[in-house]
């Protein structure tokens, strides 16, 4: 039966598919309030690319709020005052290793409004450019080795998506 939502999927089907689920590290900041969507998986990845610039230093994604450590998207869930500019400035240890399109791209996929945040589409043409870019430069080849990096962390996590989808449709269709 269709609900409106869904194309012949039943209501069970679509709140699984939109309900709050992952590690809580890499959690979108409207996870926290069972809001989630396409954005939140942008939100998430923007969290690992962070993770791959700042190699070996960073482990975890962190946020600074209040003398306190917490995961990054539910500090911007909580707090308000968060939300206000650059999610980036909320790490700590703070990133630094990241190069000004690398930090401009980051900074769009990790804001609080998932409205205001890039595709996956999107993300992938930037990486795409950044590469020409920096090839055609002749940047370090770290950078050009990053973007490298993102482009395959990106090109798996989309795969994995596609399985996890695949998966929860035919757990829910053998139902």
């Amino acid at each position: 039966t269709s609900n409106g939502r869904g194309h012949g999927h039943g209501p069970a089907f679509v709140d699984f598919m939109t309900s709050a689920a992952g590690t809580p590290l890499y959690m979108a900041p409207e996870c926290w309030d069972d809001h989630c969507g396409q954005s939140v998986d942008v939100f998430s990845l923007g969290l690992v690319f962070v993770m791959i610039a700042e190699c070996p230093k960073r482990l975890m994604p962190l946020a600074k709020w209040n003398d306190k450590l917490q995961c990054v998207g539910l500090v911007l869930c909580q707090y308000e005052a968060a939300r206000n500019g650059d999610t980036l400035r909320l790490l700590h240890p703070r990133a630094v290793h990241l190069y000004k399109q690398e930090r401009a791209l980051l900074q769009r996929m990790l804001v609080y409004n998932p409205l205001c945040r890039p595709t996956m589409k999107t993300v992938y043409g930037e990486l795409q450019d950044m590469k020409v870019t920096q090839k055609s430069k002749s940047v370090a080849k770290v950078s050009v080795s990053r973007t490298r990096r993102y482009l395959v962390c990106l090109r798996t996590f989309c795969a994995l998506l596609v399985l996890a989808f695949v998966l929860m449709l035919l757990l829910y269709l053998s139902f």
